[in-house]
């Protein structure tokens, strides 16, 4: 979806370009605007401008930040992904054109400044005067998706850990040696992989890696005991289905930026930590991506443990 036709035009010559000018000073004040709109029951817009399927579930933690406070207000969500969002009670449009109030989703001031400590809602969010806000995604799933799901999975007792082992982005990703040898030495449990089709073929486990959809995949995960992963899409959609996760985040971004305070997560923090780097833009990792070698398998395996005990006893 080209979601640049939904956003509010901007107007490039005069006398119009008055007008969005008049808008884009009062959208830089709208916070004092927010309570007055949100009495009415107005309309607010919520723009996913990276509009990569994590970024879409950040966004509807933007989201739930907003109605937190101004519950009367009818948000609207521009994004790439309409399906991630599906039966969000706190949204009440998706896709429709921008409203005039409205805020874009994004955290190009920690990207470029290679921040390491700001969370990727903050700077969005104070913007609009919410400094206080419990950071969470949200997933929703239905109960025909749940029970699609169970009859996906085995019946056995084992405990069950979907994994995937790719981030489009090769600066968030594990050795593939270290899945395999990680996923070899715990073999009492069962091992759902998911992720598309770049994932690697790893041995002795359950492949839906390809062939499911994204609601798919969320729905088999919310069958599941544990998620492993890097920091990506199902790390964010495990956040959402209250999923106890081991995310290995290495150190392109740290867990200050992204991690969720009720996952484990592992980080290593070179001098190069955190780099932000996207290959999107033609960048690359000049160090061997070091940050993720030095996580030792046994340092994962350990973790695993310790999340899945309270399970097994």
């Amino acid at each position: 979806m080209e979601i640049e036709t939904l956003r509010y035009r901007f107007h490039e010559k005069y006398p119009r370009k008055i007008l969005s000018k008049i808008r884009w000073f009062i959208i830089n004040r709208q916070k004092n605007i927010l309570p007055f709109l949100n009495v009415i029951g107005g309309k607010f817009t919520v723009v996913d401008a990276f509009g990569s399927p994590g970024d879409t579930l950040l966004s509807t933690n933007i989201i739930s930040a907003i109605k937190a406070k101004y519950k009367r207000l009818q948000i609207n969500l521009i994004t790439k992904n309409p399906d991630i969002i599906k039966n969000d009670p706190n949204i009440k449009f998706i896709n429709r054109f921008e409203t005039y109030f409205s805020i874009t989703f994004w955290y190009l001031n920690l990207i470029e400044n290679k921040d390491s400590r700001t969370n990727v809602l903050f700077d969005t969010l104070n913007d609009i005067g919410i400094n206080d806000y419990v950071y969470k995604c949200n997933v929703y799933l239905e109960n025909d998706e749940k029970k699609w799901a169970r009859e996906k999975i085995s019946k056995n007792n084992k405990i069950k850990i979907a994994f995937n082992c790719r981030s489009k982005q090769e600066v968030k990703n594990w050795p593939v040696e270290n899945w395999e040898f990680l996923i070899k030495s715990l073999q009492d449990f069962e091992w759902i992989q998911l992720g598309d089709h770049t994932e690697p073929f790893i041995k002795n486990v359950v492949n839906f890696s390809g062939k499911l959809n994204r609601r798919e995949s969320i729905s088999i995960m919310s069958v599941c005991d544990l998620f492993i992963g890097p920091d990506s899409f199902l790390a964010h959609a495990a956040n959402g289905l209250n999923l106890k996760s081991l995310v290995i985040f290495g150190g392109s971004r740290t867990i200050q930026n992204l991690g969720y305070s009720d996952n484990i997560n592992i980080e290593d923090r070179p001098h190069c930590s955190p780099c932000w780097i996207n290959q999107d833009d033609d960048q690359k990792c000049t160090h061997k991506l070091k940050c993720l070698s030095n996580i030792k398998v046994e340092t994962v395996k350990s973790q695993i443990i310790t999340l899945l005990t309270p399970i097994e006893g």
